[in-house]
């Protein structure tokens, strides 16, 4: 019960860059206590024979990482019940990729984002790698995805692909309604003058503690925003926080390139042989 109840304190007291979708199928998960174990960071090097052919005659020493679904720092039955994905595991497989000599990176992301808290620090290190890096979705790099993604030096996405979502988001539910039908009433006990640390507490915000969580929310927006324009112009109003696929996201500067799985390997591969020229 007591990681049960972490497990819901991260989910509504925290701010988070998910995508709508996203979020609820945290809440879908967490309702029906299902775990799932098809979500993981996984490091391949040289990549297998399933994976597509590289144009050039060998592979050069590419590292895999695939970073699915919720991501989120020090996951505990958050992980077990939604799959999650751990920041510092990805931190820790760019270790190993490196140790191993990695000369390039492939990030290949399924994710619509997660936790605000460890993204800014992850996506950091990946921003920092002196080695080429590329990062390609399939179906969704979204949120705080997105914000791992954008310290690439190149992004590539499916026609069909989600890509975006530079937004923050506290999905707060006034339930002050709820409680009056109930006859409930809140009257916290608290220090005098903290007015602030009953947010979230109650079936309602006051204006004041409504103004703080904004702010909350806006610093981790700025920070993100920030992060991204260190490495592509963007057009932020015009965005929205929208996640856009195909030319959409292309046109909106989100991505390099349209292009599949064996386009994004050979980007990198051509990269790394530039780097050796």
């Amino acid at each position: 019960m007591k990681k049960f109840a972490r497990t819901l304190e991260k989910i509504w007291l925290h701010p988070w860059l998910i995508t709508p979708s996203g979020y609820e199928a945290v809440l879908r998960l967490i309702d029906s206590k299902l775990a799932q174990e098809n979500l993981s960071v996984v490091t391949q090097m040289p990549p297998n024979r399933e994976e597509p052919i590289l144009e050039s005659d060998r592979y050069d020493k590419i590292a895999q990482i695939t970073v699915s679904g919720i991501l989120g720092q020090r996951l505990s039955l958050l992980e077990n019940l939604c799959g999650g994905c751990d920041y510092l595991d990805i931190a820790s497989a760019i270790d190993d990729a490196l140790a191993t000599g990695a000369e390039g990176i492939l990030f290949i992301i399924d994710s619509p984002g997660g936790m605000a808290t460890g993204c800014p620090e992850c996506a950091a290190r990946i921003a920092e790698l002196d080695i080429p890096t590329v990062a390609f979705t399939d179906s969704i790099m979204a949120s705080g995805a997105y914000y791992l993604a954008s310290g690439c030096d190149y992004l590539m996405a499916s026609q069909s692909a989600d890509v975006g979502s530079i937004g923050v988001i506290i999905p707060w539910v006034d339930k002050s309604k709820l409680w009056d039908k109930a006859g409930l009433s809140f009257e916290p006990i608290f220090s005098q003058g903290d007015s602030l640390k009953t947010t979230m507490y109650g079936p309602s915000l006051t204006a004041e503690q409504k103004e703080y969580l904004q702010q909350a929310v806006n610093d981790v927006a700025a920070a993100f925003q920030n992060h991204v324009s260190a490495f592509r112009t963007l057009d932020f109003p015009a965005l929205k926080a929208g996640a856009y696929a195909g030319n959409r996201a292309l046109n909106f500067n989100l991505i390099d390139r349209i292009g599949s799985l064996t386009d994004a390997y050979n980007e990198l591969s051509s990269r790394i042989q530039k780097t050796k020229a």
